[in-house]
């Protein structure tokens, strides 16, 4: 059966929502790049499990996240979901080893491995920083990092 997206926010919510045995109940409509559920609630677009905290727990305080016990993105469970702030979620998630971004897995990174090795090699063989700068599209702060490990240390 389809649902109109005029339909009440709730009942979107219900029809989008599916219960899985590890006691997770996904939310199934839009979501992010992120994975959270999405959908538009008095013309603005929200998302979901913050609305379902919401609803079973009261107002969410100014600079706290919703956090999930599960790790689901998509999980709506209102049991799954408590408050944090944005330092204890980044702990909680590294602690449970769900972030690796290191070198070209983060989101920011312009450069790969194999252009850290190469862009060291220059270096240590003389090549003007100017030129490797130039070629890898990079500032001269960022080579000195990477040649002192400040940056890349991993490798």
């Amino acid at each position: 059966m389809k649902l109109s997206k005029f339909a009440p926010f709730w009942q979107r919510v219900a029809h989008h929502s599916k219960k899985q045995p590890n006691g997770c109940v996904l939310f199934t409509g839009h979501r992010n790049d992120d994975g959270y559920g999405r959908i538009r609630l008095n013309s603005k677009l929200v998302f979901v499990h913050r609305e379902v905290y919401k609803k079973h727990h009261g107002e969410i305080p100014e600079n706290m996240c919703v956090c999930h016990t599960c790790d689901t993105p998509n999980c709506i469970n209102p049991a799954h979901l408590f408050l944090g702030t944005h330092a204890e979620n980044m702990r909680d998630r590294s602690k449970k080893g769900r972030y690796d971004h290191k070198g070209s897995k983060s989101p920011r990174s312009k450069l790969l491995e194999s252009d850290i090795l190469s862009i060291r090699a220059l270096i240590d063989s003389g090549f003007p920083y100017k030129h490797i700068a130039a070629t890898y599209k990079v500032s001269l702060a960022l080579l000195e990092k990477i040649k002192s490990r400040r940056v890349w240390g991993h490798l």
